[in-house]
């Protein structure tokens, strides 16, 4: 996700949508970085 923002409206209409009725939710985000850095990042594990 390119911003927190987009993540809040997912988020948002994940919930209006109705899901949390059909299925269980854990919501997982955290520092917004580049590709290039998570692909440097997944690279060292």
């Amino acid at each position: 996700m390119p911003h927190k923002e987009l993540i809040n409206q997912l988020e948002e209409a994940v919930e209006q949508a109705g899901w949390h009725k059909y299925f269980e939710q854990v919501n997982a985000s955290g520092e917004i970085i580049t590709l290039e850095a998570m692909f440097g990042d997944v690279m060292s594990l």
